[in-house]
């Protein structure tokens, strides 16, 4: 079986809801040494599928919630042997998902991709305050911040974060990432944010290319 074939697997896996399938695909990448990186890409590309059926109604919560346990299984399985890249590690980021919606897949996957890149992450959950974002930038001294959100309504909160970090003179310095389904390239702009990405790894070359 090639790598595609086993990538597609997993990835299938995670459409399906198949833990067991995930479990043992995602320990036959690990043991045969394969890309982990290109492997946790392919359970976002499933997750980004199920999200799609989600939002078009052609499954329900239950479904969604099952598929995403399949996803943080395999993650679990994956991370440990993610090989960390020395240089950009003494860059720390600040990331959560905004106050006002609960939904982290896509904060999570971010996450596990920039630790694969080195940098310092400190994840302060999901449903974040305002206020929170901008004082763990203050005290962890932080070089960015990363939001996420899956709803237009707390859109807005992210614009408020922005705000306060250049009303305290932390931005520009502090680089602002903005993320999510209903982020737009023209919405980071008018936030002032500095980094932009449909995906995580666009996401990381951005922090790489900013954070030097």
């Amino acid at each position: 079986m090639t790598s595609f074939e086993i990538f597609e697997k997993l990835k299938k896996a995670v459409i399906d809801y198949d833990e067991k399938e995930a479990i043992e695909t995602a320990t036959k990448i690990v043991e045969q040494k394969m890309d982990i990186i290109a492997a946790i890409e392919t359970l976002g590309e499933g997750m980004l599928e199920i999200a799609k059926k989600y939002e078009n109604s052609e499954i329900f919560l239950p479904e969604l919630l099952l598929s995403s346990d399949t996803m943080y299984t395999a993650l679990n399985i994956l991370e440990p042997h993610i090989k960390i890249i020395k240089k950009y590690i003494k860059k720390r980021i600040v990331i959560g998902t905004i106050e006002g919606d609960v939904h982290d897949i896509g904060k999570n996957i971010l996450k596990t991709m920039l630790t694969a890149a080195g940098f310092d992450i400190i994840d302060l959950g999901r449903d974040v305050p305002i206020d929170k974002f901008v004082s763990e930038v203050e005290k962890q001294g932080a070089d960015a911040v990363a939001m996420s959100t899956l709803m237009t309504a707390t859109m807005v909160n992210m614009e408020r974060v922005a705000s306060m970090l250049y009303e305290k003179g932390l931005a520009p310095r502090v680089k602002i990432a903005v993320g999510g389904a209903p982020v737009s390239g023209e919405f980071a702009d008018d936030v002032g944010a500095h980094i932009y990405a449909t995906n995580a790894m666009d996401a990381v070359e951005l922090f790489k290319r900013l954070l030097r």
